[in-house]
This record gives C-alpha cells, sequence and structure tokens, in this order.
C-alpha cells in the first residue's frame, strides 16, 4: 500500500497500523481509517503546512492510496471539517482522510447547497419549471351564496323594472294623448336612457361580483422530483441514476407562493386581478425542502430509499436495490475462533409495533385537514402476535417506526362546490336575460363558473408548507394532479410500493460480529460499491468492514437472512 499526497508520495509514521474501516450502517462518513489519525512527519509535514499557508483551510488536499494490482483509491483531507481538524505540531501532523467522490462527499455538498444558490449561479431556466392550475376556495360559502343571491336578485329586480317602465313608456308613444306626443317621446327617451344606465351599471356590477366571487384560474410553479434531483447533483458534480421516478413519474414539488420579486399584494388588488408570480417552481429558505440535503433527506424517507454513490454515479433507489447485484463471495471463519464457535445476535432493533407514515398537515390550506382528504394523508400499521395460544402478558413486540414527511399533500378541484353550483344556475338566468335585450350578445358567465374544475384546490393564497403532488402532463408546459391518491401518492401507496419491505418478517437478520476473511484488494474496492455479498449460499449485508491491506487482514460483521419472525407475526392496518 502506497500514499500519495497531491501526488507526492509519503510514508506515513503508523502506516503498517493502517487500515480501512467501512461503516455501511452510517450517514455520511462510511469511510474511515482505522486509526484514530494519519500521523504524517517530515515532508508530508511541510507540505499540509505549506497547503494551509497559501490555500487555507477552506481547500481540501488529494490523498490516493495505491494498492497492488494497480488499484488507486482517491480520497481527500478535509482541514475544515470539526470532526477532522488537523493537529500542527513542529515535526508532524495529524489528519483525516474522506473518501472523495464517495457518499461523504456526495452528501456534505448536497447538505451545503441550496436550490437559491443553484438559481443564483445557473439562472432559473437551469431547471425545467412547470405550471400547475390554481382556484382559492375560501370557507365562508354560505355568506358568499347569501351576497351573490341578494346581489343578482336585487339587479334582476331593478333591471325588469326599468324594462317595464320603458314598455310603458313606448305604449305611451305609440298611443300617445291628444296633444300630448311630444312629452309621451320625451318619456319614452327617459325611461330607454333610465334602463340603459341600468344595465350598464348592473353588467359592470356583475363583472366585478364574477372576480370577486369566482376569478379566472391562476397559475403557480413547481418542478418534478427527478428534475430536481438530477439538476442539483448535477450542479455538485455528480450523475444521476434512478428507477423510482422513471417507473413512478408523477412525483412533483410546489413549493410555497413566496417570491421576492412578486410586484402583486392580495390585499391591493383582487383576486382575479393578480398575476402568475407568486413563486419561481424551485424551493427557497422559506420551504421545508430549501437545501439540496434537506430535499434528498425527505426522498429517502418518503420512498424507503438510499442514495448509493458509485464512482460519479448517484444512484437514488429503494433502500434494498443492491441486494439483487451482488456477486462476490466471501467466506468468513467462525467470530470464536478460540472455542471454534459462532456467536450470532439479531436485528430486534428493527423490529415495531407501530409504522406510521403521515404527511405534514398544512392548517393554512384546510383541504389538508378535511376528513375526506386527510384519510389520504396518513397511513398506519401494526405488528401483532400470530403465536397461537401466546401469554399476551408476554408479548414483547415493541417500538415506534415514525415515518414523518415533511411536505403536504394538496388535492384536485374535480367539482364544483355549493356558490359554484347556485352562483352557476343564478348566471345562466342573467346570461339568458342579457342574450334577450342585447339580440344575442350577452354575457356567459354560467360557462366561466362551470370551468372552475381540474386545478389544486387552496383555501387561501399563502400557504406554508411545501406540497408534494402526483401529476401528470399536459399542453403549454401544464401540469394537473392525478386524483388516483390511493394508489399513487397516499401514505397508503407509499406502504405498499416503498415500505412494506420493513416488516419484521421480511426484514428479519442474524447479526454476526468481528468475523474474519481474506479478500483483494479489489473486493475492497468492490464493496464499497455494494455492501452484499453471498456467504454461505445467502445474499448477506455487510454492515461494518476493518481492512489492514499490509496484513492482508480483514474482519467483517455481517447479517444474514433469518427465519426467526416467520410466521410468528402479522401486519395489520390500522388506517
Amino acid at each position: 500500500m502506497k500514499h500519495f499526497l497531491n501526488g507526492i508520495e509519503i510514508s506515513p509514521r503508523n502506516r503498517e497500523e493502517i487500515g480501512v474501516i467501512c461503516d455501511f450502517t452510517g450517514n455520511p462518513d462510511i469511510l474511515s481509517v482505522n486509526t484514530d489519525t494519519l500521523v504524517l512527519p517530515r515532508e508530508a509535514n511541510q507540505l499540509v503546512k505549506q497547503h494551509i499557508q497559501t490555500s487555507g483551510l477552506f481547500v481540501g488536499i488529494p490523498y490516493q492510496i495505491q494498492l497492488d494490482g494497480g488499484i488507486n483509491l482517491n480520497y481527500y483531507i478535509d482541514l475544515c471539517d470539526p470532526g477532522s481538524k488537523p493537529v500542527v505540531r513542529e515535526h508532524e501532523i495529524e489528519v483525516k482522510i474522506k473518501k472523495a467522490k464517495g457518499l461523504d462527499d456526495f452528501r456534505s455538498k448536497a447538505d451545503g447547497t441550496s436550490f437559491d444558490l443553484i438559481v443564483q449561479q445557473k439562472g432559473l431556466n437551469y431547471f425545467d419549471v412547470k405550471r400547475l392550475p390554481y382556484f382559492v376556495v375560501k370557507d365562508n360559502v354560505t355568506e358568499q351564496s347569501l351576497t351573490l343571491s341578494l346581489s343578482l336578485f336585487v339587479m334582476t329586480k331593478e333591471i325588469i323594472s326599468a324594462a317595464n317602465e320603458l314598455a310603458k313608456a313606448y305604449a305611451n308613444l305609440l298611443n300617445p294623448s291628444p296633444g300630448g306626443l311630444a312629452v309621451a317621446a320625451a318619456n319614452f327617451i327617459l325611461a330607454l336612457i333610465y334602463f340603459a344606465a341600468i344595465l350598464a351599471a348592473a353588467i359592470a356590477y356583475l363583472i366585478q361580483l364574477m372576480k370577486l366571487l369566482f376569478p379566472v384560474k391562476k397559475y403557480l410553479y413547481g418542478c418534478y422530483y427527478k428534475e430536481l434531483i438530477l439538476k442539483a447533483c448535477k450542479f455538485i458534480g455528480y450523475d444521476l441514476q434512478t428507477s423510482i421516478f422513471d417507473t413512478d413519474a408523477g412525483w412533483f414539488v410546489l413549493p410555497v407562493p413566496i417570491n421576492r420579486s412578486n410586484p402583486d399584494s392580495i390585499f391591493e388588488k383582487i383576486f382575479g386581478d393578480l398575476g402568475n408570480d407568486f413563486n419561481t417552481g424551485i424551493p427557497t429558505a422559506s420551504d421545508s425542502v430549501g437545501l439540496v440535503g434537506q430535499f434528498f433527506d425527505e426522498c429517502e424517507k418518503q420512498f424507503n430509499g438510499r442514495f448509493f454513490v458509485i464512482g460519479k454515479d448517484v444512484h437514488f433507489q429503494r433502500r434494498d436495490w443492491l441486494v439483487n447485484t451482488a456477486n462476490l463471495v466471501m467466506q468468513p471463519a467462525l467470530n470464536l475462533q478460540a472455542d471454534r464457535d459462532e456467536a450470532l445476535t439479531y436485528n430486534t432493533e428493527d423490529a415495531w409495533r407501530r409504522y406510521y407514515i403521515h404527511y405534514s398537515i398544512d392548517f393554512s390550506d384546510l383541504n389538508t385537514v378535511e376528513g375526506i382528504n386527510y384519510q389520504y394523508s396518513d397511513a398506519e400499521y401494526s405488528t401483532e402476535n400470530a403465536v397461537a395460544g401466546a401469554n399476551v402478558d408476554l408479548v414483547t413486540i415493541k417500538g415506534l417506526n415514525d415515518v414523518p414527511i415533511g411536505l403536504s399533500m394538496g388535492f384536485n378541484k374535480d367539482r364544483l362546490n355549493l356558490i359554484e353550483l347556485i352562483g352557476r344556475a343564478l348566471a345562466q338566468e342573467w346570461d339568458d336575460l342579457t342574450n334577450v335585450l342585447t339580440f344575442g350578445n350577452g354575457t356567459n358567465y354560467a360557462a366561466q363558473i362551470g370551468s372552475r374544475v381540474d386545478a389544486l384546490k387552496l383555501s387561501q393564497q399563502y400557504f406554508s408548507t411545501t406540497k408534494s403532488l402526483y401529476v401528470y402532463n399536459r399542453p403549454n408546459n401544464t401540469v394537473l394532479i392525478n386524483q388516483n391518491y390511493d394508489q399513487n401518492n397516499s401514505a397508503t401507496a407509499l406502504w405498499l410500493k416503498y415500505h412494506y419491505i420493513n416488516q419484521i418478517q421480511l426484514n428479519q437478520f442474524e447479526i454476526i460480529e468481528n468475523a474474519r476473511t481474506r479478500i483483494s484488494a479489489q473486493d475492497f474496492v468492490n464493496l464499497q460499491s455494494n455492501n452484499y455479498a453471498f456467504i454461505g449460499n445467502q445474499i448477506c449485508e455487510i454492515l461494518k468492514m476493518t481492512w489492514i491491506d499490509e496484513k492482508s487482514y480483514c474482519e467483517i460483521t455481517y447479517r444474514r437472512p433469518g427465519t426467526w419472525a416467520t410466521n410468528r407475526v402479522i401486519t395489520e392496518k390500522i388506517n
């Protein structure tokens, strides 16, 4: 094993004891050195100190380990990480290394990058933003219905009254009294002017009333999950591979309606006169996923997934993805060599009594708390004893597996509500009346009200929690909400597609710790990409590995499939 610091071969003081610990259960630091630090004397000490003088602590130093067979492992010295700060002495320096282009590098970059930063450097057009139609449907239906009914009643009554007066004046004009033609003509002209004024005022009033009660469709902007992940990975230097959003493509993020450049105010304009600039379609600091790392965390929770880093490629897949790609064969020895025995334990820490998946509830959008909608927002499952005759007082199934999704659902407006049904009926009468009075050039408000469907339904203009939607494409760069919540994006759908594998009867293992084995340098490299291997004809997951190339020494902790929960527990859906 040879060591190179920024391309110059060096010799750490403790090189014969240096091995690499791979902890595949950690996040993000899956790779570390088995000693507390690398001790770099002489030339290496001077190189690090020169780097600090010229480049400071915020630029890492390339560190390469060269194995037999021409295999190179690329790391870097992170001088700024609080957990790996250098210790500087006169004749030597102590440092720690991190895997270059590994999961720890990927996650540290993601955690330190915001979508605002990406937009600032790449421009808003870097992301393929889609527009989503929406209506604001307030919860004061009774007041709106009363206002609409009274307004239309008064307007209609006045128009009918004016029309009657006009008809009487016209009749008097046709049959004037002796010498009264001039008076009859004047009365007719005045009645006509009054009728026209009443009709014009009524139409102007109705136009404003329609804008207030039934404003036209507006648009917010958002992005597909895959688009956000793909472009964020590209920005921090990785390429994305995922099958989740290839087979389940409709997942869509709708950021909160906050835009610093929006010139409109809901306190100065009625809704119908507002523009479509309330958000940009990209998460900001006001969103629950404003940081790239925050969004990645939510994706892992929501889809029971993991980000796997293989070279420059990032694979976002369900957490069990690597199981079906294992090809390494290992033959570890017994972990109790002195007794010629094997010790094992069980992954009971993964067992649970309750499994609760739930979206965030946004009380600024009352649609998320209505019972008919709320049923889609959470799903609860229970692990129950299946051993016949067991003493219920001795059943020890315990634990809560809580999956709190930091996004809220959104719901489609698929029908007219009460105020709209009343309004459409009254508007149809008004349309008929104006068509008669204007010889076919009347209003068309009934059709306008009837078109208020197939859009996101909000209870007010501003909402506070980023929304997770499932949509499909329409023309003009528009998306609409897919209403099949049960099958697509409900909490129950998440369980059926992604989380069901966490049932303990499907997730039962025997854990063997500190078993010695031999692996080649190439095997070590392969395990960085896929920590599953065949052991005794079973696909086992390597949880931890300590490898010292200088001594051809390897010690692993792994888990193999077990049967200790089979037919002993069942999973029941609570809601």
